[in-house]
């Protein structure tokens, strides 16, 4: 490890030439100049930065190379690059040094994807040809102190090339259902993207079980036919699977028999063929087996599995029918069904039906106010062109529940990033978990659930992104970029995050999300670039100071976080300056409730609050706690839940209205609410 503090002159350059850390990938260690040298600002992202491995092993003009490891940061932080030092090696031999740089964009911590662009490949691979031997480093120069700081992966081996000829050994042969991943055996494999791409070419016949032999009379000739390949290790560029479509074999059962070979499309536009192999394969009926009996509510997924089912290209299509009754909850007679509901395909073994309220079912029940059972025996068919297979019923059920808004919690890399800006990086987990700990206390008695993990059990879900910097240049905290005003709920999918081009287009801000640097403007002494908001209050300053980079504070280090203790009451808050942990934990709640109540704010909004009915987006009437109020009529402390404030929640007439768009058996967890007006 080497250190170096710089002078303010020095630190001029985005790049300067000295190292001021390296970062071993086995020991962290935070440093600091002392006399005789101007102090360096601690910074906690430093210490974690760590680069592991680099894929794949085999680099080609225009290959997409991903670097992985922990602790990478973006912009808001730092501008990063990556420098190739070391030698390549051709089979001459010749010897080329390697000095090689590129700027990459972050976006995720644990890994960096850039493309080795024609110019950036001839400089680490000057012959075309070889063997790079030597160290990938990732520098990174801070925004806040312009100090370089670098990690590096050691003993680096990529090996280069112009072109790679696919090696095929073989392609499994046996009993399969259409749509089946079948296994491929094979290496030198283009990996898609920018370099290029592998496909696989069937040459052969497919024969039905109710057709006599010879296939070229009574079967299906397969001429070239090609079709993309999935490969398995990019790393190694090894191995793939190949999926059995129905523009292979169709739907029937029979057999085929053909003979493959893999061919690569390289981006320079050559072609490498590899040798062919025989292939045969034995296809199955197409089965329905099982109906998940949990079911879902509107928007949500009903699962089908089986085998051999289709969808997803032009042609293809799975059916399901149901010959039954709903059997509403409670006392409502129930109702005879006799529908034809269409899968969304998603392999050979799955297909979803959305609840949704446009076909058969969505018109005859009011999935928005009704729940209960659908109970029957279940068919259908598999249809590929003129082509189709039924399937043997079954009897079976599956719930339909009571409706929900299921709200994604989307974190990007800013968000952990912008955590750095107040000292708290190392406690990400807790403060996402105190996030969605406010949000769904905000929500008791509702039908709202937040999850950190994208559902893929509803088609529909509302997404709220939690980020660093608001993109719109004007400091909002918090901001619902969805069009219009949704009265009652109709869309439950709306996304608070990213750009819409309508909101845009009606003279308002087009990016939303939730925007964790804005914060530091209830600061009265917020860090360069950002200045204090109306409601700045030395609040702030006491909860956030004593860790914050900017204010010489001392960031949260890892040890800290293993004893680290949650609270849920921030009456306490802030804690004495001499109470460390207390501070810590303080500081934990009160940033997880500001984030978590202003994401709840913003999903209010998307959902039609305020002015149910009306066009009035905030309550006309300042009032304690009231979630809906206007901006800065929700003061630090209320926001944070600190200091004896108490928790931000909805009015009485604000509940009312969310309960009848989304209600739950449970009672409202608090029964005394105020007014709204």
């Amino acid at each position: 490890m080497t250190v170096r503090c710089k002078s303010a002159r020095e630190r001029l350059g985005l790049f300067p030439m000295l190292k001021t850390m390296l970062i071993s990938m086995t020991i962290s260690t935070a440093l600091s100049c002392q006399t005789g040298a101007e102090a360096i600002l601690v910074e906690d992202w430093t210490s974690q930065m760590v680069v592991q491995s680099v894929e794949p092993r085999v680099i080609l003009p225009r290959s997409n190379v991903t670097l992985r490891g922990r602790g990478f940061v973006s912009r808001i932080l730092g501008t990063s690059r990556l420098r190739f030092l070391g030698t390549t090696t051709t089979n001459e031999p010749n010897v080329y040094p390697v000095d090689v740089s590129a700027l990459v964009r972050v976006d995720d911590s644990e890994q960096i994807t850039f493309e080795l662009t024609p110019d950036l490949f001839s400089q680490v691979c000057p012959a075309g040809v070889g063997q790079f031997n030597g160290s990938i480093r990732l520098e990174v120069a801070s925004i806040q102190s312009n100090e370089v700081y670098s990690t590096e992966l050691n003993n680096a081996l990529l090996y280069c090339g112009l072109e790679l000829v696919p090696r095929l050994e073989a392609v499994e042969s046996g009993l399969y259902a259409v749509n089946s991943e079948v296994s491929v055996t094979a290496s030198n494999l283009l990996l898609g993207d920018t370099e290029g791409r592998t496909t696989i070419r069937v040459d052969g016949c497919f024969l039905a079980s109710n057709q006599q032999p010879p296939c070229n009379v009574n079967g299906r000739p397969i001429n070239g036919f090609e079709t993309d390949i999935e490969v398995l290790s990019p790393a190694r560029r090894e191995n793939a699977i190949v999926t059995l479509t129905p523009a292979i074999v169709g739907v029937l059962p029979g057999q085929l028999t053909a003979r493959v070979q893999l061919f690569n499309y390289h981006s320079n536009g050559q072609s490498q063929a590899s040798s062919i192999v025989d292939w045969s394969v034995d296809l199955m009926p197409s089965l329905l087996s099982y109906v998940e009996p949990e079911g879902s509510s509107l928007g949500g997924f009903i699962d089908f599995y089986g085998s051999g089912f289709v969808g997803g290209e032009a042609g293809e299509l799975t059916e399901i029918t149901v010959n039954g009754v709903f059997e509403p909850t409670g006392n409502a007679p129930p109702k005879a069904l006799r529908l034809n509901l269409v899968g969304e395909f998603q392999s050979s073994g799955l297909v979803r039906y959305v609840l949704n309220e446009d076909d058969e079912l969505g018109q005859l029940l009011d999935l928005r106010r009704e729940s209960g059972r659908v109970v029957g025996t279940f068919g259908g068919q598999v249809a590929f062109g003129t082509e189709s297979a039924q399937f043997d019923p079954i009897d079976a059920y599956f719930e339909i529940q009571p409706i929900r808004q299921i709200v994604y919690v989307k974190y990007t890399q800013g968000f952990l990033d912008a955590l750095s800006r107040f000292g708290l990086r190392v406690m990400d987990a807790e403060i996402r978990r105190q996030i969605v700990v406010r949000a769904s206390q905000i929500y008791g008695g509702l039908g709202v659930e937040f999850r950190e993990s994208k559902p893929d059990d509803y088609r529909l879900f509302a997404e709220v992104e939690m980020t660093g910097v608001d993109p719109n240049g004007i400091g909002l905290i918090g901001y619902d970029n969805t069009p219009g005003k949704d009265s009652g709920n109709l869309r439950l999918n709306d996304q608070i995050g990213g750009v819409h081009a309508l909101t845009q287009q009606d003279g308002y801000p087009g990016y939303g999300g939730v925007f964790v640097e804005s914060f530091l403007s209830f600061s009265k002494r917020p860090p360069r670039g950002l200045e204090p908001n109306p409601g700045a209050t030395d609040l702030f300053d006491q909860i956030f100071s004593p860790f914050r980079p900017d204010l010489a504070g001392q960031p949260i280090l890892q040890n800290e976080r293993q004893n680290f203790s949650a609270i849920s009451n921030g009456d306490g808050c802030p804690a004495s300056r001499n109470d460390r942990r207390g501070l810590i934990s303080c500081a934990v709640f009160a940033m997880g409730n500001m984030l978590g109540g202003t994401m709840a704010h913003e999903v209010a909004h998307s959902l039609g609050l305020a002015d149910p009915g009306g066009m009035k987006f905030h309550n006309d009437t300042d009032m304690p706690n009231h979630l809906m109020d206007a901006g800065f009529d929700r003061p630090f402390e209320e926001r944070a839940a600190i200091n004896g404030a108490g928790q931000e929640y909805f009015c009485q007439e604000n509940f009312d209205y969310l309960y009848d768009i989304l209600p739950v058996n449970d009672p409202d967890p608090l029964p005394s609410r105020t007014s709204c007006y």
